[in-house]
């Protein structure tokens, strides 16, 4: 985000910067993914909400997922520090269950070529649903 306007880097904006927010960082992790040769039907970046504790509310989250060899898909956290990085990487369904913490909770998630709506968005398009998101992240 740059002074009060969210905006979206482009995967080579944020490795020149050094920096980005959690949208940003989901598309440069998907975009290195794809140049190693992932297929980006096994890799995409997810839209919604994170709830890290019961003390704290949910907040707007981006991340990336990826479909692993046995057909399992596994969130890819970008903006975790070192010493939080986890000894496997979790199922998304694991932490998609009600009372897991963190907890994701998934609105839509995309590749070059599709937007999947994963629950009701409350807005009547994806685009909407993308623009009050924005909005939403930069508060």
């Amino acid at each position: 985000s740059h002074k009060n306007q969210e905006f979206w880097q482009f995967p080579a904006e944020s490795l020149a910067l050094r920096q980005g927010d959690c949208e940003d960082s989901t598309f440069l992790l998907v975009s290195l993914l794809q140049a190693a040769g992932v297929s980006p039907f096994c890799v995409r970046a997810v839209f919604g909400r994170i709830k890290t504790s019961d003390d704290k509310p949910s907040g707007e989250h981006a991340w990336a997922i990826y479909k692993d060899e046995s057909g399992v898909w596994r969130i890819l956290e970008s903006t975790l520090n070192l010493g939080e990085l986890p000894k496997t990487w979790p199922s998304a369904d694991e932490l998609s269950k009600r009372g897991s913490r963190p907890l994701y909770t998934p609105d839509i998630c995309l590749n070059q070529y599709h937007v999947w709506q994963i629950r009701e968005l409350g807005q009547p398009n994806v685009e909407s649903y993308i623009n009050s998101y924005k909005r939403r992240s930069n508060t």
